[in-house]
């Protein structure tokens, strides 16, 4: 199925802090999502785990 843009449209259209996804996860070469659905598979929830954990570590600084 064709991607919705679901992630990147969150992103641009709220006030509120995000920890910026879309792009890193466009950019990866390996599938992040289950096929059935549109949840994060295991290597999905890795980046997303490595991508906050730069967020918050760097706000602790």
């Amino acid at each position: 199925m064709p991607y919705n843009h679901l992630l990147e449209r969150v992103e641009q259209k709220t006030d509120l802090p995000v920890i910026p996804l879309y792009k890193t996860f466009k950019a990866e070469k390996r599938n992040l999502f289950y096929r059935s659905d549109t949840h994060w598979n295991p290597q999905g929830l890795d980046t997303w785990v490595n991508e906050a954990d730069k967020v918050l570590t760097s706000n602790l600084n």
